[in-house]
């Protein structure tokens, strides 16, 4: 059975010494007496070869914009992607060579001995008051999320009741999973509508997205788009990687663990799909998914949901124009207008539409703009039935908030839409209204709208630019 780890759970596991003198200290490379790179034996990431490849081998990769490798190494020059053997190089100078591994970050190095801070490892953020998934706690006396609620004895054996039918559903690795999807669909269902178990949450995701066989089929994949390849994206990818989830601890380390994992991931994907690349917005999800798995589990997931494995393709939220946002937002608009008239009217009057304040729902799947606890519970159902809870979701809330924001002028309107109520955004609340909202055959109709009315008006603009191009010859 293979097992996969999340880096935030190493992250957690790692010894608290350990963690305050990593933030003390620089990443581990070093600059020797002999006018060579040398990296940490004690610190040096972990290297997995791949398989076939000879384990004596080491690749030297100097072609990344952020790392510099001058000098000689025992009286030869680093070249590009140059390969160096354990006989060229001495048993205690094995770590000369320099590896852009899964967990290396970018560095920059001059050798005129000028030291480079901007890509030191930021120190560990100060200890603060966690909640349950990591986020650091904003208001212990108010959050929900913020109180260390203790459990019953009945709650604990309710738990674990759950988690030994969800074990015996999903079998030893996810083996008996497709099995019993096929024998009892309705009761699958209904369990994820209630909530996947937290310490089996990563492994389900995987199972009900189809990319654990993504995975299967390209072995090796990941390390060599990560490893060998190059993105143009890379650097807006550094500048945003701060940006995502930064109140919570796996990725506030500047350069840390987290923020490696979150880059080496989206660095991936911008290689494997040039034409997608990176947006800003595929930070939320990546960073979302390493929180309960692997990097190389976190990535093929990546790709399943934008390549469409079991649901409709969804890169089309991240190519040039966001043309899937657009059609979404489009359909939301209808929809609040047919399920909630008055507000809808309400909207039209006040010049109110679905991209004021829908947007990142879609890009995000709500990962960047509901509390966290709300988002897994979402994400849990978004990955098994598809971007239709997204639509439920969003009518729900605002049916929930009905009364008090048909009240409201614009300036007052837009910002309760950015920032709802706490009690409106539990999950035992929300969802359950959300859930019974029929939208599925409404979505097919409005999606051939758009794309017949979208599909003239592009025929029509064709069809001018031809007429202009024939008259400007003629003439």
């Amino acid at each position: 059975m293979r097992t996969s780890h999340s880096p935030f759970v190493a992250y957690l596991q790692q010894n608290e010494s350990e963690r305050e003198s990593e933030g003390k200290k620089r990443l581990p490379f070093r600059k020797q007496s002999h006018d060579t790179l040398q990296c940490s034996i004690a610190a040096r990431p972990h290297f997995r070869p791949f398989i076939g490849v000879d384990s004596t081998r080491h690749w030297v990769r100097r072609s990344d914009p952020r790392i510099t490798l001058a000098g000689p190494v025992e009286g030869r020059r680093i070249s590009d992607t140059q390969v160096l053997r354990d006989d060229h190089v001495g048993e205690e100078d094995w770590s000369v060579v320099c590896l852009l591994t899964l967990w290396s970050f970018v560095l920059a190095f001059e050798m005129e001995k000028k030291r480079i801070d901007d890509y030191e490892v930021g120190p560990l953020p100060s200890p603060r008051p966690l909640d349950r998934f990591g986020f650091v706690k904003q208001d212990v006396s108010s959050s929900p999320e913020g109180v260390n609620k203790g459990k019953s004895k009945d709650e604990f054996e309710r738990e674990e009741r759950r988690v030994r039918k969800w074990r015996k559903m999903i079998g030893v690795g996810g083996s008996d999973w497709k099995h019993y999807v096929r024998r009892k669909p309705h009761v699958v269902k209904r369990r994820i509508r209630k909530g996947i178990p937290d310490c089996l949450r990563g492994l389900v995701w995987q199972l009900i997205s189809g990319s654990r066989d993504l995975l299967l089929m390209n072995p090796g994949v990941y390390e060599q788009l990560v490893i060998y390849e190059t993105s143009a994206s890379e650097l807006d990818i550094i500048r945003d990687i701060s940006r995502t989830f930064p109140s919570h601890v796996f990725f506030q380390q500047r350069h840390g663990p987290g923020q490696r994992s979150l880059y080496n991931v989206l660095k991936a994907y911008s290689v494997y799909d040039r034409d997608v690349g990176y947006v800003q917005g595929m930070g939320f999800v990546a960073g979302l998914l390493l929180l309960y798995m692997s990097e190389e589990d976190a990535f093929w997931l990546l790709v399943a949901l934008l390549k469409g494995a079991v649901h409709s393709p969804m890169e089309g939220l991240y190519t040039v124009g966001l043309p899937l946002v657009q059609q979404y937002l489009n359909q939301f608009d209808h929809l609040v207008k047919e399920h909630l008239p008055k507000l809808g009217e309400h909207f039209t009057r006040e010049m109110i539409n679905p991209s004021m304040y829908a947007s990142q729902w879609f890009i995000t799947v709500f990962a960047y703009s509901f509390p966290f606890h709300l988002a897994l519970r979402i994400w849990d159902v978004f990955l098994f039935e598809g971007v239709k809870i997204v639509f439920k979701v969003g009518l729900a809330l605002l049916k929930y908030c009905h009364d008090e924001l048909v009240q409201l002028p614009f300036e007052k309107l837009i910002h309760a839409l950015r920032n709802f109520p706490e009690h409106a955004m539990e999950p035992d609340t929300l969802l359950p209204m959300a859930y019974p909202i029929k939208v599925a055959k409404r979505l097919d109709e409005l999606k051939e709208e758009y794309e017949r009315r979208n599909g003239k008006a592009l025929k029509s603009a064709e069809s001018t630019t031809k007429q202009d191009h024939s008259e400007g010859f003629s003439s």
